[in-house]
């Protein structure tokens, strides 16, 4: 008994391990991580949407993938830190069964199977971890597939279980492909790991691949099915649909991909610029390098020091990776897509991880005989990945703060807006979310109804994007349409309401027709500052922003005071503009930009104060001069028949 409660709690000692790298790499930024890009689509009809509607969103080119979100959502619900725990567990158990089934395949290379799957673990060449709730779903199916893997070599092992295992391989194979198409190429790896299996010492090649494709018949009769109803059904939905590009584009982007994973992938890890001495966040991130290599290689010497991997597991490795690099990312090349370019191109590398993994692990006990080598230059590798994570997560982190602080701006400036009205920065929301993905994000935060047809309220527009090209036809009311997948709003040109986000940090402006004459705002949006319809903003206070999505009211400091002093200057509500500008004024609320006193400027004119509003106007125009056109606007505009301030009237107003 005492024998066996030592092996088990020996065989616990690698998923603690692995437990420990990912709370390294993933863990210590959850709890401020959000959600971005294709995570918004998705809280939004959690929160506001049916069933058949987030059903509906799916279907378009996955109409099967809906049930991963008809299991998850009931639990996790629309709280991010649950969507980021869940992912980070996913992320974690994939790595796990590759373990398993590596050390199922190769039972006398432990250790190889270890370094495959701390490496797949942390692998870089996929940075979008903080994107828990849109990519939960890839790393179900991955897990899926693994499992189907795991069960296949179980079936092969077992005697009296075998229909059993084989049974759950065969299920998870069909479920894993027809949820999402993501790990079809590497489907095409499973005929190759059944002829590692099968060719062992004493089977002759030719007997090791009869076997192999006798075993593998099901599983390709399978993927056959899919390949026939995706193209059939889903293929012609699809943006992208399978082509053939022909044979030299075909070995370059092939050869593109490949690089690109195995070697560009780790460029990111350590570069010159990373060496900044006043970055507490990078420094930070070197430290944990550092750290996790050296707790790395502490675990692998410990785990190595009676063990040599046999040559030819090694080697049988090393082609496994590579081939199933190539082999996993064919769909991607087949719609004529590589790894290179955008921001979010690198989840196209997520097939590719399982062989690049298996390739380096392959390849250092191939290359270095010694394990404290191969021990020092994995530890390494590892520590690189870590810090790269964290970074990338850091990144996500901040993106969240920047978030959040524009949409409880957007709450306090307009509490309520009118239905099926578009919102145009020039450059929309923030670097992790925009566009459709800030659409849902503004419709969640003002808790949007959805029409059954899945019209929303409001959508979010890039105005050099999205308006530019129109610039001349939005005087006459053009039609505008909007859409992702289920998801849409035909509004006009008549509903817009102008923003601009680009003022250095600052608060958020919400333009009109004196922001033409705004010479901090973005230059393209200001020249059509005249057509942004405040009046479609009103006091009428909506339902709360969801706590649970976006955390509580943050404190009230001068961009609250100045979105509700600017509120208060669209409704004419001259004393309550002036009661907050007093509350400033006690608290000691500043800004950098003068530009956010014109509501106090007008508010004063308007109340006959303008021996006030002289003062407040010279102070202005001392601290920033680039306000000079505006403040000619505003007391030509406002205050028509006074005599200009003398600074302005000497400026040539």
């Amino acid at each position: 008994m005492y024998f066996l409660e030592q092996h088990r709690l020996k065989a616990l000692f690698f998923p603690a391990f692995l437990f420990l790298i990912a709370i390294l790499a993933f863990g210590l930024l959850i709890p401020q991580l959000g959600f971005y890009w294709d995570d918004w689509p998705i809280i939004f009809l959690a929160q506001q949407g049916s069933p058949e509607l987030l059903s509906e969103f799916f279907s378009y080119i996955r109409p099967l993938s809906f049930w991963t979100y008809s299991v998850t959502i009931p639990i996790l619900g629309v709280t991010p830190l649950h969507w980021h725990i869940f992912f980070f567990l996913l992320r974690l158990s994939a790595a796990i069964f590759l373990w398993l089934i590596l050390r199922m395949l190769w039972p006398k290379a432990e250790q190889m199977a270890q370094m495959a799957s701390v490496l797949f673990l942390v692998y870089p060449s996929f940075s979008q971890s903080s994107i828990a709730a849109a990519y939960s779903q890839h790393f179900i199916v991955y897990n899926l597939f693994l499992f189907s893997l795991y069960a296949m070599l179980r079936a092969l092992r077992s005697q009296g279980k075998r229909w059993v295992w084989l049974l759950l391989a065969i299920l998870t194979g069909i479920a894993h492909l027809f949820t999402m198409e993501y790990f079809a190429g590497l489907e095409l790896a499973r005929p190759l790991i059944l002829l590692a299996w099968f060719y062992t010492p004493g089977t002759s090649f030719k007997a090791a691949v009869k076997s192999a494709i006798r075993q593998w018949l099901p599983y390709f009769a399978i993927l056959v099915g899919f390949f026939i109803w995706r193209v059939t059904l889903t293929m012609p939905q699809d943006p992208n649909p399978l082509v053939w590009i022909g044979a030299l584009a075909f070995l370059q982007a092939t050869l593109q991909n490949l690089l690109t994973v195995v070697v560009d992938a780790w460029s990111k890890t350590l570069s010159a610029q990373l060496i900044d001495f006043s970055d507490r966040a990078v420094l930070f991130s070197l430290s944990l390098t550092v750290v996790t290599a050296f707790v790395c290689f502490i675990y692998l010497q410990l785990s190595s020091a009676k063990e040599e991997t046999p040559e030819r597991p090694a080697a049988q490795a090393t082609l496994l990776g590579l081939l199933a690099i190539v082999l996993s990312l064919l769909p991607i090349q087949m719609t004529g897509r590589t790894l290179l370019g955008g921001l979010f191109v690198d989840r196209f590398s997520l097939p590719a991880m399982l062989g690049a993994a298996v390739l380096f692990s392959g390849l250092l006990h191939l290359l270095l005989r010694k394990s404290v080598y191969r021990n020092v230059l994995l530890a390494v590798l590892i520590g690189l990945a870590v810090g790269a994570h964290l970074r990338s997560a850091n990144l996500y982190r901040w993106d969240w703060e920047e978030q959040r602080r524009m949409y409880w701006q957007f709450y306090w400036r307009a509490p309520s807006i009118e239905a099926g009205t578009a919102l145009v920065g020039p450059e929309v929301m923030s670097t992790f979310t925009s566009r459709y993905a800030a659409a849902a994000a503004v419709n969640t935060l003002y808790a949007a109804p959805i029409s059954a047809d899945g019209q929303v309220s409001y959508w979010m527009l890039d105005y050099y994007d999205d308006l530019a090209a129109y610039q001349e036809d939005l005087e006459n009311n053009v039609e505008l349409r909007f859409s992702i997948s289920n998801l849409h709003l035909v509004a006009n040109s008549q509903k817009l309401v102008l923003y601009d986000n680009s003022n250095y940090g600052q608060c958020v402006w919400f333009l009109n027709e004196a922001d033409q004459y705004n010479r901090l705002a973005d230059s393209g949006i200001t020249e059509i500052a005249h057509l942004s319809r405040l009046d479609l903003i009103s006091t009428t206070q909506g339902p709360l922003p969801n706590p649970d999505i976006f955390g509580e009211e943050p404190e009230r400091t001068w961009c609250y005071y100045f979105q509700k002093m600017d509120l208060a200057q669209q409704q004419g509500d001259w004393e309550t503009v002036l009661d907050l500008w007093e509350i400033t004024e006690d608290q000691d609320y500043t800004s950098n930009l003068q530009f956010g006193r014109f509501p106090v400027i007008e508010a004063l004119l308007r109340t006959d104060r303008e021996q006030e509003a002289r003062v407040l106007t010279a102070d202005i125009l001392l601290k920033q001069p680039a306000a000079l056109e505006k403040l000619c606007y505003a007391w030509n505009t406002w205050l028509p028949d006074a005599h200009l301030p003398q600074e302005l009237a000497e400026a040539g107003c």
